[in-house]
């Protein structure tokens, strides 16, 4: 994910040349094009088919840059303070997210909600019930939202709804519920990209499966 100051490229997991999970993050630099180790491991621990995104509006973090949110995924290995991790067993996809310094690497798990004690609690109330655990999906950012679209829960899989987290209030929305574009055919979408154009309410969706099928329509969601 850029980071919301552009200045940088944030890269964590992901599989290895083995295809075993990776748990370091990095970070490129535009201007000076070198790349950065920000940590060997963080609470996210090791995953791949998660996604994340920076709102640029969003308060920033130590070290003066807007906060990273990460989501989702399939998990291999537990980081340190993962409390999120609950929501699925290592080794399928989860529903956990996480808020990531994207100067430093540090990242907190808020899954649960973002109140110190959170972790503790059931969080059964924080996430949409149709926020369920999935891979593959896309992740992009307003202003002041995180967006989720699509992903699956397993390979045969696609999903078709757009989820707002708001960092500000601490709070998720399911984005146009039942709106005609979300539920009509081809709006699902796994291993796909996405990106907020210009007037900061269009997600602009393309490539990736559609029903199992490689998919070369982009869609146009207004959120």
């Amino acid at each position: 994910a850029r980071s919301g100051d552009r200045s940088r490229l944030v890269v964590h997991g992901g599989r290895g040349a083995s295809g075993a999970a990776m748990a370091d993050m990095w970070a490129f630099h535009f201007a000076s094009e070198h790349w950065t180790k920000l940590a060997e491991i963080t609470p996210a621990g090791a995953r791949f088919g998660h996604a994340a995104a920076a709102p640029p509006g969003v308060r920033p973090a130590a070290g003066g840059l807007p906060r990273l949110y990460l989501f989702g995924g399939v998990v291999q290995a537990v980081g340190p303070g993962a409390a999120g991790l609950r929501r699925a067993p290592t080794g399928s996809a989860t529903s956990s997210l996480f808020e990531c310094n994207a100067a430093t690497g540090a990242c907190e798990d808020i899954s649960f909600g973002c109140a110190p004690s959170s972790a503790d609690s059931a969080g059964a109330d924080f996430m949409p019930a149709a926020l369920g655990p999935r891979y593959g999906h896309a992740v992009a950012a307003t202003d002041l939202e995180v967006l989720v679209h699509g992903g699956a829960a397993d390979p045969a899989g696609s999903g078709s709804g757009v989820f707002a987290f708001s960092p500000a209030a601490c709070a998720w929305r399911e984005a146009a519920p039942g709106a005609t574009h979300l539920a009509a055919p081809g709006a699902e979408r796994t291993e796909h990209a996405g990106a907020v154009l210009g007037d900061g309410r269009t997600l602009m969706l393309v490539g990736g499966r559609a029903g199992g099928d490689y998919s070369t329509q982009p869609l146009l969601l207004h959120v």
